[in-house]
């Protein structure tokens, strides 16, 4: 990192109120771990977080304009990063170029507009839902969310408690939440379902598919997309060796080709560089694509995949990566992940073969 972008975090660090911070951290939730969220008390661990998560860097700054565009320190984003409230509108009225959810705004944007009597209110009409350690009266209108997140009380789905509680404190605020929820529905019902070259290219064939099927995806664009296939062979214990994998992978090759997808392989990964590949995919421009498709060939456990040093990935943390959030330039579009790989340690029984004539 250079000393320039590292004297620019720490004069927007020194700036920054615990309030902001606060903020902040709520804002970024889903690009880094909340434990980890939890653990930071000062901005300049919040900025050494995102630069981990390669969410900033020197050429990389449009989350963190982004952010101090949302806790409005337009004086830092002017002073620092050489942009404007103006510019900013102009930037994320583009179609994914947001990457603060829509969810994470609007929940920002009602706390923000909640006088502290408000705030008192809410707590008392949440008495029976939350520990009362949790709705003390320091606790911010944020770390309340917070916790009716990790309750299963709101989640970005369902936000009927919020709104009974709001038609009774602020009304006004509860129709933010019904503008969200109709938006939401909107855009779900405009994204094209998409469905493959070959279904289409009789006449007529397309219209008896969405009959059939419902909605369909259009595969329009030559190449479909990305074919990644990550393909473990030879691991640092030559007993856990994958004899046949390779055959399995110069398949899914052919096949995928010939569907006009963008065929790559990666082999024999470590545990880090599998999460290192995925990432890296999940942060290329997918726009003129029209979906994602990712093979992983290796030994597992429960939920886990493994490197070739035995080290687990979590197979959830792979597949979010593709978020609507983490990679909006694939919103809407299909993300297809097959895993072939043991996912515990008992073994399956056999199977008898009988004629059947």
């Amino acid at each position: 990192m250079s000393t320039e972008f590292r004297k620019v975090l720490f004069e927007i660090s020194e700036a920054l109120v615990t309030d902001e911070l606060d903020g902040l951290k709520f804002l970024s939730q889903e690009h880094v771990a909340r434990r980890r969220l939890e653990a930071i008390e000062e901005p300049k661990a919040f900025f050494e977080a995102l630069q981990e998560k390669d969410m900033i860097g020197v050429r990389n700054l449009s989350f963190l304009k982004e952010l101090l565009y949302r806790i409005n320190r337009i004086d830092l984003l002017t002073a620092h990063l050489g942009s404007s409230r103006e510019e900013m509108e102009r930037e994320l009225q583009v179609q994914g170029r947001a990457q603060v959810s829509a969810y994470r705004q609007l929940l920002y944007g009602i706390a923000e507009n909640l006088i502290p009597g408000d705030v008192r209110s809410v707590k008392f009409l949440l008495q029976k839902q939350l520990p009362k350690n949790k709705l003390q009266e320091n606790a911010s209108m944020l770390q309340v969310f917070q916790e009716m997140e990790i309750n299963g009380l709101i989640k970005e789905d369902n936000l009927t408690m919020l709104k009974d509680i709001l038609q009774k404190v602020r009304p006004d605020l509860k129709r933010k939440i019904d503008a969200y929820e109709v938006k939401k529905k909107e855009n779900y019902s405009r994204e094209e379902v998409r469905y493959p070259v070959s279904v289409s290219a009789r006449p007529g064939a397309e219209g008896e598919a969405a009959k059939q099927h419902g909605k369909i995806y259009k595969m329009k664009n030559n190449p479909h997309g990305y074919c990644l296939i990550l393909n473990n062979h030879i691991f640092k214990n030559p007993l856990l060796n994958r004899e046949g994998t390779l055959h399995d992978g110069e398949a899914v090759k052919r096949v995928f080709e010939w569907l006009q997808f963008e065929t790559v392989e990666y082999m024999d990964l470590e545990g880090k560089k599998i999460r290192e590949t995925v990432k890296e995919y999940s942060k290329r421009d997918h726009r003129n694509m029209d979906c994602f498709v990712c093979f992983i060939f290796s030994h597992g456990e429960k939920d886990k995949i493994k490197g070739v040093d035995d080290e687990c990935v979590n197979i959830e943390e792979l597949v979010s990566c593709f978020t609507g959030t983490n990679c909006p330039s694939l919103a809407g579009k299909p993300k297809v992940f097959i895993i072939q790989a043991c996912q515990g340690s008992r073994h399956h029984p056999s199977v008898t073969v009988e004629a059947d004539s």
